[in-house]
């Protein structure tokens, strides 16, 4: 018989967080797959319950103090499974091409951002920032980036405890579950095909030994390019010790 256990979590709370992981901790050693799929995306700025723009507090920065929080369960897991057995998925998006991780401005409040920061110039006008500075497609895209940058680290410095993680685009799900839509485009997906890469990215045997950053994206099934902002080192380092301040913790790995 399987034991389920449910456990209440705000990604918008670091209190929260805090919370939950204690709770985790108290009922399991080991944790020998975490998919972070939980994520938002709006329209109109708000902000966490610490101050930190919605998108990118709740869809990365809890992620990120949720992951580290139960680092502990993850690598006893890693202690007695085969390498790479030991699985964090970050759910992604497509959109992460819409913005890059923007360090001088993550909260949107209008200050200047270098080029390399900046959306590509060839975005239609809906995502150009408003006159305040915000734009939520452009911070949505942003929490993705930081998905897929969150898992490019966690790639680099978990290889030696045997640990891998892969960072999926699900698709866009027909919120209606219109089988027509789906049958019609590879755009849309039913809620089973946005489920199957994740699926993969979790439990595929054959992933195992995929360590290297150039292949810790998948869409479709398959890995996949990301663009080249998601997926830089220098950028993946910063943004870990960016959320290492933001959460008032260090997380040596």
């Amino acid at each position: 018989m399987t034991s389920v256990e449910m456990v209440v979590l705000n990604l918008a709370s670091q209190k929260s967080i805090h919370a939950a992981a204690s709770k985790i901790q108290g009922l399991v050693d080991r944790v020998d797959t975490l998919i972070n799929n939980a994520g938002m995306m709006v329209l109109d700025k708000q902000a966490t319950e610490e101050g930190i723009e919605i998108q990118f507090g709740t869809n990365h920065i809890g992620h990120f103090l949720f992951t580290n929080l139960l680092m502990d369960q993850l690598k006893n897991a890693a202690k007695s499974s085969g390498i790479g057995s030991t699985r964090i998925v970050n759910v992604t998006s497509a959109g992460h091409r819409l913005s890059p991780l923007r360090f001088h401005d993550y909260n949107f409040e209008g200050k200047d951002v270098p080029l390399d920061e900046r959306p590509p110039e060839s975005l239609p006008p809906m995502f150009s920032p408003s006159a305040s500075g915000y734009n939520g497609w452009l911070a949505y895209g942003q929490s993705k980036s930081a998905n897929i940058l969150f898992t490019v680290y966690l790639t680099q410095h978990l290889a030696s405890a045997g640990i891998v993680s892969y960072s999926v685009h699900p698709g866009c799900l027909d919120d209606a579950g219109n089988e027509i839509m789906s049958k019609t485009s590879n755009f849309w997906k039913t809620t089973d095909q946005g489920a199957a890469t994740m699926l993969v990215a979790a439990f595929d045997p054959a992933l195992k030994a995929a360590l290297d950053t150039s292949e810790v994206y998948l869409s479709d099934c398959q890995f996949a390019k990301a663009t080249p902002h998601a997926v830089n080192l220098e950028a993946a380092n910063k943004l870990f010790h960016l959320s290492e301040e933001l959460v008032g913790m260090r997380f040596p790995l």
